[in-house]
C-alpha cells in the first residue's frame, strides 16, 4: 500500500480590507469588503512556514484561492486576514483530491469532510452529493463524452456513462443508489443521514480511484 504524505492545507480564518473605501472590480453579494467574509479554501502545499516559501508568496496563493473560491478581488497591499488557521488534509483525503486533480471538486470534496467532522451530516451528505456530480463531469470528460452544463442528475449521469461504456454495470448500479440515498438523506433522522454521508463519500472514493 502506497504511503501518502500530506500534500495539502486546510487554510480558514476572515478578510477583510485594512481600509474604508478600497475600490473593487467585483462587489461581494450581500456583504462588504470593508467587513470582509469568513473563508475557507484548499492550498496544494504541503506547508506554509517560512521555511517551505517566503511569506509574500504564501500570502499571494492564499489570496489567490480566496479570490478564485469566493469570486472577490482582495489585495495583498490592502487586505487583511485573521485569524489565520491551518490544517493538514489527511492522507486519504489528499490523495483523492490530487488524483481527480480539479479544483472544483477539491472545494467541494474537503468541505464536504469537513462538515463530516463538525458532525454535520445532511450538509455533508449534499454536499458529497455536489462532489459525486462532478466526479462523473471529470470522468465524462476524460473519455471526451460531451455532457450539457445543466445535466446535474446522478441517475441521468449512471446511464450516460454506461451507455457509452465508460462504466461498469457495477458501477451504474452504485451511482443510482447513491442517488436514492442522496435524495432520502434529506428526510432521514440524523443516525441515517451520517450512513448516506458516508455510503456517497465511498462512491467518490471508489469512481475517483478506478475512472480518474
Amino acid at each position: 500500500m502506497q504511503d501518502w504524505r500530506y500534500e495539502m492545507l486546510v487554510v480558514y480564518g476572515h478578510i477583510k480590507d485594512r481600509e474604508d473605501f478600497i475600490l473593487h472590480n467585483k462587489p461581494i453579494i450581500n456583504g462588504d469588503y470593508s467587513i470582509g467574509i469568513d473563508f475557507e479554501i484548499v492550498v496544494d502545499a504541503v506547508s506554509l512556514d517560512t521555511k517551505a516559501m517566503p511569506i509574500e508568496e504564501s500570502n499571494a496563493l492564499i489570496l489567490d484561492q480566496i479570490n478564485k473560491k469566493y469570486h472577490t478581488d482582495f489585495r495583498i497591499n490592502s487586505s487583511f486576514i485573521n485569524p489565520l488557521h491551518i490544517k493538514e488534509l489527511i492522507s486519504s483525503d489528499a490523495k483523492i483530491i490530487n488524483k481527480a486533480n480539479d479544483d472544483i471538486f477539491a472545494y467541494q470534496y474537503s468541505e464536504a469532510r469537513a462538515l463530516i467532522d463538525k458532525k454535520y451530516y445532511l450538509g455533508a451528505a449534499c454536499v458529497f452529493g455536489v462532489a459525486l456530480e462532478r466526479v462523473c463531469i471529470l470522468i465524462a470528460q476524460h473519455n471526451n463524452l460531451k455532457i450539457k452544463e445543466d445535466k446535474t442528475e446522478l441517475g441521468f449521469f449512471a446511464y450516460k456513462l454506461f451507455n457509452a461504456k465508460i462504466i461498469s454495470d457495477a458501477f451504474k448500479k452504485r451511482l443510482l443508489g447513491a442517488a436514492k440515498f442522496r435524495n432520502l438523506s434529506a428526510h432521514s433522522n440524523g443516525q441515517a443521514v451520517k450512513s448516506d454521508a458516508l455510503t456517497l463519500d465511498a462512491v467518490i472514493n471508489d469512481l475517483v480511484d478506478e475512472y480518474l
